[in-house]
């Protein structure tokens, strides 16, 4: 029976989002593997989960990230005089998802961890959908209807590209590329 409290203990402590890293000055850039769950969506069609290799980029005071979609990918900036939290569009700002309604869509990406080789962001979308239409804004698709989304985009690094080197693409392969 101790056993047991002991390892439930551990386990709680595991997933208390108090416990973990939150060292955005320690992450690499590289390869990352992307694993992108939902923890809500009402969308139809629902937003994007699963996985992809993805390059993410890492400077003093920011994180480029990359977001993908079914069909798309979008790079997005989150930096510490932004809090490490982006909204997009920026406030007061508008896009309509389809060109001949009113409508509007709303991201808010937000860092809830990082260290020298994970990082985790939520991705929290808000849609107002007024008449159906077909395409994609950033990384999402344009859901048939008004909803919202919460997902986890949790990075783990594959392989460290740190400067002068760069990460190049060739097809659907990254590769990290240092030239003497």
């Amino acid at each position: 029976m101790k056993r047991l409290v002991l390892l439930l203990s551990v386990v709680g402590c595991a997933t208390d989002p108090s416990t973990r890293p939150f060292e955005p000055d320690s992450v690499t850039s590289g390869i990352y593997d992307l694993e992108v769950t939902a923890s809500a969506d009402s969308c139809v069609a629902p937003r994007f989960v699963g996985t992809a290799t993805v390059p993410l980029f890492a400077t003093t005071g920011a994180i480029s990230l990359t977001d993908v979609g079914t069909d798309a990918a979008q790079a997005y900036d989150l930096t510490v005089a932004g809090g490490y939290a982006l909204q997009l569009p920026p406030d007061g700002s508008r896009v309509d998802p389809c060109p001949s309604s009113e409508g509007s869509v709303v991201i808010f990406y937000a860092l809830t961890a990082a260290s020298v080789d994970h990082v985790e962001a939520t991705a929290s979308e808000t849609w107002t959908i007024a008449s159906t239409c077909s395409g994609t804004i950033g990384a999402s698709t344009v859901p048939q209807a008004s909803c919202s989304a919460t997902r986890l985009l949790r990075y783990d690094l594959l392989t460290a590209c740190a400067a002068p080197c760069t990460i190049r693409r060739d097809l659907s392969q990254l590769t990290c590329e240092c030239n003497p």
